[in-house]
Order: C-alpha cells, then structure tokens, then sequence
C-alpha cells in the first residue's frame, strides 16, 4: 500500500520488521496481559516498554497497538499513552 500514497506509513504487529510491535506476550487470567512494547524511532533506536493492559486474550494486543500507534503518530508521552 505504501507505493499508493503519499502518506506516512505507520506499521504495528508482533515481528520485529513493524515500526511498533510487541513480544514476550502473557496472559495473567482476569487481570489482563502482559507484554513488552518495541517503538523504533526515525533515527533506528529502538525503546521498549513493559505493560498490563486489563484486556482479555492475546488478540487484545493488538488493540493496544493500535490505540499506541495512534497516540504515538500524535505526539502523545508513553504515560499519556499507557493511560
């Protein structure tokens, strides 16, 4: 799809290729999951962040993704972002 816009190009999943993604994913019952956030940078560094969202089942993550992507191509801080 990047070739048909000129729009910038966000990518978020579970690999290591994705501007954002996630790994080390685990399931803690009701309270939620746990999982390690990576967020490459324009310069290639890479952060990465630990959380517990009080969501339900791996597929959860990406919806915290999603919800991170955005807030990242907004500008917002991680603690903004994280509450």
């Amino acid at each position: 799809m990047s070739e048909w816009t000129s729009a910038a190009i966000f990518r978020y999943g579970l690999t290591a290729e994705a501007d954002l993604w996630a790994d080390q994913i685990e399931s803690a019952g009701m309270e939620g999951i746990h999982f390690r956030f990576h967020y490459r940078h324009d310069d290639d560094s890479i952060e990465s962040l630990h959380v517990r969202v009080p969501l339900l089942g791996r597929h959860s993550v990406h919806t915290a993704l999603r919800s991170a992507a955005v807030g990242l191509v907004e500008g917002l801080s991680w603690q903004e972002i994280i509450e």
